[in-house]
């Protein structure tokens, strides 16, 4: 090899990487994830905290689980003539328990980190004046949801000091990833957490989002910290593990409970309350409930899972130089001589050239999520490499028919 051509081929290897590197961003950046990437999601979290016992867990005393699922009422719904029907009605959540249960803990607000009320109110009840009340008294400390605009969205029946989008995009209808931004200008309510506990307020501006701690992807791969299997029901309140208490059950406490105690069980938590048992969503892990996607979207915002660092772009960069100096230098694997006489065929070449490459990609985003956290994609960057090795061996060719 010539020292000139040598240069080029560096050159062109150098070049090739950063464009995977471009592709990279652009399609974690993309709100919803591919078939690949949501095969490879899965299997490789299931291996590192499932088979390999990788799986570090926050504190269970940092978080309080309210479920109301046991806690329902029906109110009419209109009928086709516009009119209430008593044979057209909806569940929904008893909002007088809901009012009570917020101003129980209304005395001990100051303790308490926050509280995340991931109930829809979009429809009126007769209850909703003394719920407004309730919501009041907590302030700052209530954060509420919304829900997506369309043609067809009712405008909240409550009001909130405090609230944010809690919609997502699903692959295969499966949960992946959580958007920092839904439809690029609505803040996701792992976000509004994010800023409300950690007194941040971020930069939404440009490609990336600005966190203090460094640029973010738009829409990160959530990291399963807390699952439905890591519960236990709660039936005493000294239990010191991630349980799912009714909100019934925490009602009835004031009966017993003095305030202190009271006030020493919410201290220093974040209180998610929400349907466990009715609003759940498919993902890697089985069925899992709304409010602990949410949860779950949070903590990976607080371990910084969705933070670029300078060590995981050096790392995509050098994986992908290697690829590209391999492809453009016709590097193949060494395979037995029996083997590779039955491959030395156009399409078995094609063909172990491939799975070559595919390899070393998959290669790539099981060491991004085990060192980083972050997947990658693997079929869009495949079907990019291969494109462009077939380019560049046709260049080749052309140029050495020409002379």
């Amino acid at each position: 090899m010539s020292k000139t051509h040598r240069h080029r081929l560096l050159g062109i290897s150098t070049l090739n990487a950063g464009i995977m590197l471009v592709i990279t961003f652009v399609w974690l950046g993309l709100p919803y994830t591919f078939g690949d990437e949501a095969f490879f999601i899965k299997w490789t979290a299931l291996t590192k905290k499932s088979l390999l016992g990788i799986d570090p867990k926050p504190d269970p005393e940092e978080v309080l689980f309210v479920d109301i699922s046991g806690s329902k009422t029906i109110i009419e719904q209109p009928n086709e003539f516009g009119q209430p029907s008593p044979y057209f009605r909806q569940v929904i959540t008893d909002r007088t328990h809901l009012a009570e249960f917020l101003s129980l803990m209304a005395p001990y607000k100051e303790g308490i980190e926050l509280i995340v009320l991931d109930v829809l109110f979009d429809q009126p009840t007769e209850a909703d004046s003394s719920l407004q009340v309730s919501v009041d008294k907590l302030g700052d400390k209530l954060l509420g949801i919304t829900q997506a605009p369309t043609p067809d969205t009712q405008p909240l029946v409550i009001d909130f000091s405090q609230s944010a989008m809690a919609s997502y995009r699903t692959t295969q209808g499966a949960f992946m990833k959580y958007p920092l931004l839904y439809e690029d200008s609505l803040v996701t309510t792992p976000v509004r957490m994010y800023e409300l506990l950690h007194q941040e307020q971020l930069d939404y501006s440009g490609t990336f989002f600005r966190f203090e701690r460094g640029i973010s992807l738009r829409n990160p791969i959530v990291d399963y910290k807390v699952r439905e299997s890591d519960f236990q029901m709660g039936t005493d309140l000294v239990e010191s593990n991630f349980t799912l208490w009714s909100m019934g059950t925490l009602l009835e406490s004031r009966a017993f409970m003095p305030d202190e105690a009271m006030a020493e069980y919410f201290k220093d938590r974040i209180v998610i309350v929400g349907d466990f048992v009715n609003d759940v969503h498919n993902t890697p892990f089985g069925n899992t409930a709304g409010p602990l996607l949410i949860y779950n979207a949070y903590l990976s915002l607080a371990d910084g899972n969705n933070i670029v660092s300078v060590w995981w772009v050096l790392f995509l960069f050098t994986g992908y130089w290697l690829i590209s100096w391999r492809a453009f230098n016709d590097i193949e694997m060494k395979l037995p001589a029996d083997l590779a006489k039955k491959m030395n065929t156009r399409f078995g070449r094609i063909f172990l050239n491939t799975i070559d490459d595919a390899f070393l990609l998959i290669l790539m985003t099981v060491l991004s999520y085990f060192l980083f956290r972050i997947h990658i994609t693997i079929l869009i960057l495949l079907v990019y490499i291969k494109v462009a090795e077939f380019c560049w061996d046709k260049r080749t060719l052309l140029k050495k028919a020409a002379t």
